[in-house]
């Protein structure tokens, strides 16, 4: 089976593009971003976390003047001191959560999908 993605969205080069521009270097291989793009179109008023404030921004250019997307912008600021001890509290957390099912996904950059199931 060739689970390479058949469809890509048409502003994808110029997302790739003006991410790598902005210094933003980790973007999403293709399975993952189909995947990605089919979670949303699944859940369409549905919250998508980015961190990254330079994503954020070619996000916006390339996405704002759709009606679907809404942006909420604040300063996360630095990865504070601990935080790897805080990612695995809220790890363990989720895990323990009977109304959320969690898969993660360590092939994908870190990414961790949430699904609250209640």
């Amino acid at each position: 089976m060739d689970d390479t993605p058949s469809r890509t969205p048409t502003a994808l080069p110029t997302l790739r593009s003006e991410a790598r521009d902005a210094g933003f270097s980790m973007s999403s291989e293709d399975r993952t971003g189909s995947l990605l793009a089919a979670l949303a179109a699944a859940r369409p008023a549905g919250r998508i976390l980015e961190l990254d404030p330079a994503v954020q921004a070619v996000a916006r250019k390339q996405l704002g003047a759709d009606p679907r997307v809404a942006f909420v912008t604040g300063d996360g600021g630095a990865w504070p001191e601990g935080h790897d001890a805080s990612v695995e509290r809220l790890l363990a957390e989720l895990d323990e959560r009977e109304d959320f099912r969690c898969v993660r996904m360590a092939w994908a950059s870190g990414l961790l999908m949430a699904v609250r199931t209640t």
